[in-house]
């Protein structure tokens, strides 16, 4: 069984510690895909999500608000702001703040403080919102 470690920090906790056989995780770049023995990287990742198959073929979606992720001597590590779990997240107040982003966004012109905070938490919130769509749709068919 080819593995390797995967360490999901935020500022609170370690919030994930196992091996695992394989991540996707949103990078500034675009959507990444981790398996063993994968090359050394350091990246940021974009608010969005790490979807992975634990080493008991587990599937498992976490919420990430953005971060570093790192890969060297086959262990991933990921610093993350903020790391949910994809069943804790609250739809309703997940859809209220992009709701809330959106006409903020709409009050304040491209490029001022106000308009980028906005946009910030509009990319979060529907970050949220594709996590919870993903499992709904039971994510088998993504990883």
């Amino acid at each position: 069984m080819h593995t390797y470690y995967l360490d999901v920090l935020n500022i609170r906790e370690n919030f994930f510690s196992d091996y695992v056989k394989k991540i996707q995780v949103t990078g500034s770049e675009g959507d990444l895909e981790i398996f063993p023995h994968h090359i050394s990287l350091l990246t940021s990742i974009r608010p969005g999500m790490v979807l992975l198959i634990t080493k008991f073929n587990e599937r498992k979606c976490i919420y990430l608000s953005g971060g570093i992720l790192e890969v060297y001597c086959n262990v991933v590590t990921i610093l993350a702001n903020i790391a949910i779990r994809g069943e804790d997240i609250d739809e309703n107040r997940a859809k209220k703040s992009k709701e809330r982003a959106e006409r903020n966004m709409k009050k304040f012109r491209v490029g001022c403080l106000e308009y980028i905070h906005a946009s910030i938490k509009f990319s979060k919130a529907l970050a949220k919102l594709r996590v919870i769509k993903i499992l709904k749709k039971n994510f088998n068919s993504i990883l």
